[in-house]
């Protein structure tokens, strides 16, 4: 064998198995689940074209723009959500010492009616004035 072959294989193998040593372990712990509703919707980012903040355009063979015109489907069978969506929308309702609100927060869930994100952030904010009346 030639030297040059030797020197080489030998650098060859050597570069080959270095990524393998430079592997650094990272030990983790999990901490916890989240549990989020299929229907978790995040709002595009501000200043986004409005194309981006309608979501599920693109779930069949057609591009679809108009709101809810299509069933959701999972393994053929209808979900319950149309789709295309347009996002935040109220998921869940969480209080603490607030029943009032928390009853009214789960009519509107109940609806299907949601506030806006700032009428969210705002404590001053009455859920009532988005109830349906009937």
């Amino acid at each position: 064998m030639k030297p040059s072959f030797c020197v080489a294989a030998a650098l060859s193998l050597g570069l080959l198995s270095a990524p393998a040593m430079a592997q650094t372990e990272f030990p983790a712990r999990l901490a916890g689940h989240a549990i989020l509703p299929a229907l978790t919707l995040v709002p595009a980012p501000a200043g986004a074209p409005a194309d981006l903040h309608v979501s599920g355009k693109f779930t069949t063979a057609q591009r679809a723009d108009a709101i809810g015109s299509i069933e959701g489907r999972s393994a053929g069978r209808p979900t319950g959500i149309q789709v295309p969506f347009r996002g935040p929308r109220l998921l869940a309702v969480d209080s603490v010492n607030a029943t009032r609100e928390h009853l009214q927060a789960r009519k509107l869930l109940d609806a299907g009616v949601s506030p806006t994100p700032e009428q969210a952030a705002d404590p001053a904010f009455d859920l009532g004035s988005l109830l349906p009346t009937s």
